[in-house]
């Protein structure tokens, strides 16, 4: 009789601190609004909005509206929380912040889903899963203290025993009749500050929407006005493309009357070079008859060796390539004085006359050979009685072709027949079948220097040449001035040289 008085005590003493706890616990996750009654407010919030009436629970004021947000923010991390701090939140939030704050970390996968679908289902309330974590094996070595938990766990584990658990339901129901209308409007105004935030994000979205929309228009209306344009353009270019293509008509009407010219001149030009092949040994045999003997033009042609020297140039990296080499006197010279020497002559007969006496020499057009050559690779470029030969066009592709293939500080030296002698200028110039015309001496020197060389200077060449004219009057017969003047042009130097280097 006394145990049954005693179980008694313990059993009201227990309710006593169940009705407590309960009186300081807000209401479990049953009695929390549903997602879909919110839901449903948030529409007749928006469609009374739509319909202009003005909102009251939600207002709506110049300051920027924040991004909606729960209205329960997560909880710092401590050693100590109460029931209701806990018991705020709500389904997947609730059991993420259950693990945070009961074992330290982040939910595993598993139990995630494991705890949010019995708490969904409401095979488990919210303070059975605290509960549970808090005193799993885990959470016991974390040492969280829940405030409040023990007492409402027992409640709960209790409650689902077949005998006493109907009784210990009806009994928490009782107790709980006194703060069930303020738990009531406390759901009721979390519920309005939840809407609240969702009505301000809502006024967010459509406003962010009205701008960019404002922002598309302005963009569509720039594009529609880059359109205009872009046709007008595409028209004017289409005008030009219509234009373009009858002058290419036209232009090829005019090349194909022109292609039978150059057809011509090319003939021509072919002509040409095979009627100089056939009259190279005529050619050949006149340079015998009128040039001199080879031991004079070496004679004519030896000073130039201190030039070649002063530049540093016979070796195989700067050889001096002599351009209308003719019989190879001077490619002679050079090999005899320990220099490197290339010839280039058209003359198929002065090539073999070359190479009988083993001279580097080869037939072909100057220009053409030089052009086939690499920049930079020469030391000197020579040329005795050359250019008097060529066109006036040739001579400066000649000078280009030698500015390119010269290395810095290279010697050009170009000789000539000296029109300032009057013998010369009228009578032994015109000797060469082939001359075009004598060049004077100012006028190469100034060419030579406008095509890029430095320092171009004439050199007036009398040694080893013949001057068959009389030698000028002393001062004291009488008019010697006059007729000195006319001796003068007869005894000139019969050649000259320019001489530029490359810069």
């Amino acid at each position: 009789m006394s145990d049954n008085k005693q179980g008694a005590g313990d059993l009201d003493e227990m309710m006593e601190q169940i009705r407590r706890d309960l009186a300081r616990t807000p209401p479990v996750s049953e009695q929390e609004p549903s997602l879909d009654e919110v839901m449903d407010r948030v529409r007749a919030e928006i469609k009374r909005r739509k319909d202009g009436v003005e909102a009251e629970s939600v207002p709506i004021g110049p300051e920027a509206a924040p991004a909606w947000r729960p209205a329960v923010p997560r909880l710092p991390s401590k050693r100590q929380y109460t029931l209701s701090e806990l018991l705020h939140y709500s389904d997947a939030d609730f059991v993420d912040t259950a693990y945070r704050t009961v074992l330290r970390r982040s939910p595993d996968e598993g139990g995630f889903e494991h705890f949010v679908a019995m708490l969904r289902s409401g095979a488990l309330s919210k303070v059975e899963i605290l509960g549970k974590l808090r005193w799993s094996a885990e959470g016991r070595s974390r040492e969280v203290h829940i405030d409040g938990l023990l007492a409402p766990y027992l409640l709960h584990t209790w409650r689902r025993k077949p005998v006493i658990g109907p009784v210990i339901s009806w009994l928490r129901g009782f107790a709980m009749l006194g703060t069930a209308a303020n738990r009531q409007l406390a759901l009721e105004a979390a519920q309005d500050h939840e809407t609240h935030h969702v009505g301000r994000a809502l006024n967010t979205a459509v406003g962010e929407f009205e701008q960019r929309l404002a922002k598309l228009s302005a963009r569509l209306s720039a594009i529609e006005t880059s359109a205009v344009k872009d046709r007008a353009s595409a028209q004017s270019l289409k005008e030009d493309l219509q234009r373009t293509a009858s002058s290419l008509q036209e232009t090829k009407q005019r090349l194909s009357r022109i292609a039978p010219v150059v057809e011509d001149m090319e003939d021509r030009r072919r002509s040409q070079q095979a009627a100089s092949k056939r009259l190279a040994p005529l050619y050949a045999a006149f340079e015998d008859a009128f040039r001199g003997d080879r031991a004079l033009v070496r004679g004519r042609c030896e000073p130039y060796l201190e030039f070649v020297r002063a530049v540093g140039a016979g070796s195989q990296d700067a050889p001096v390539l002599d351009i209308g080499c003719g019989r190879g006197e001077w490619l002679e010279l050079l090999r005899d004085h320990g220099l490197v020497g290339r010839g280039i002559d058209l003359n198929r007969v002065f090539i073999d006359i070359c190479k009988r006496q083993g001279l580097d020499v080869v037939e072909g057009d100057a220009i053409d050979c030089m052009r086939a050559m690499p920049s930079e690779s020469i030391g000197a470029i020579t040329s005795m009685h050359l250019v008097e030969h060529l066109a006036f066009e040739d001579v400066i592709r000649l000078l280009d072709e030698a500015r390119r293939v010269l290395r810095p500080g290279g010697l050009i030296l170009l000789e000539t027949p000296n029109p300032e002698n009057s013998s010369v200028a009228t009578l032994s110039f015109y000797l060469d079948p082939t001359h075009r015309n004598p060049i004077p001496p100012e006028t190469l020197r100034w060419v030579v220097g406008a095509r890029g060389f430095d320092g171009a200077t004439v050199e007036r060449l009398t040694a080893m040449r013949e001057i068959a004219a009389p030698p000028l009057l002393a001062d004291e017969v009488p008019g010697s001035a006059s007729v000195n003047v006319l001796l003068a042009a007869l005894n000139a130097a019969p050649d000259y040289a320019v001489l530029a280097w490359r810069p």
